[in-house]
């Protein structure tokens, strides 16, 4: 039997408007917008290029609405070659977007605004997908749709319990999540990846001492705190 090489990503897809300003406005003042642009975004469009290019095979799951930033979306996966076996239409919704801007430093900031790529139906994952699925990577802002997010944290745990992989990538707006979900969620991680900063929320707002030591005594085959140019601390059972 050959190798799983499908790697299901969960997150939706959802469209980046960067606007590339010099300074932030002081509050109720105003700034010069230097350029905007539009880019596919969301996590799981940029880690299933990742993927692509390493020889995996990306599945991204999201529902698309039949609006503009939609079709924009449509026509991208379409050129890049990726799967679309996950996606599905819900014609009349939003198509979620975040705006991010760029100050003259790089530093990006992004207020999201959420639409339908949050939803999410088990039965859209057909049992032959499910029979191909080597990994499931998931971003924290699937855990930020109260209508949907129960049925996305018990397909982790089902999946996780069959023994398939789930890498979590817990994201900034932790403390927007419903503290019952973000346990269940990493408790169904078998890979976890904050940063520094949201290593820290993990541990103050479920109240976890040393989440390095919290992962691997739990049987995680690692946590990797990531640091930007500084790499990553990466903590495994050995």
């Amino acid at each position: 039997m050959p190798a799983k090489k499908k790697v299901l990503l969960l997150g939706g897809l959802l469209m980046d408007r960067y606007l590339q300003i010099t300074n932030y406005p002081h509050r109720g003042g105003d700034t010069l917008i230097h350029k905007e642009f539009l880019q596919p975004g969301g996590c799981p469009f940029h880690v299933a290029k990742t993927l692509q290019s390493l020889g995996a095979e990306p599945v991204i799951y999201s529902a698309l609405s039949d609006d503009n930033l939609a079709q924009d979306l449509n026509r991208v996966m379409e050129t890049e070659g990726l799967s679309r076996e996950a996606v599905y239409p819900l014609p009349g919704e939003t198509t979620g977007y975040c705006i991010i801007l760029l100050d003259g430093e790089g530093e990006r900031t992004f207020p999201t605004f959420r639409g339908c790529e949050g939803h999410f139906d088990p039965a859209r994952i057909t049992p032959a997908l499910r029979e191909e699925i080597a990994a499931v990577f998931v971003t924290g802002i699937y855990l930020l749709y109260p209508q949907w997010s129960q049925a996305a944290v018990a397909f982790l745990e089902e999946m996780s319990a069959q023994g398939t992989p789930v890498l979590f990538d817990p994201g900034s707006l932790i403390g927007e999540m419903d503290p019952d979900l973000l346990r269940r969620t990493m408790e169904a991680a078998a890979i976890l990846t904050p940063n520094g900063w949201e290593r820290q929320e993990l541990e103050r707002i479920l109240g976890i001492p040393n989440l390095h030591h919290w992962a691997i005594s739990r049987g995680m085959v690692c946590l990797a705190e990531t640091r930007g140019a500084q790499g990553a601390l990466l903590s495994t059972p050995e």
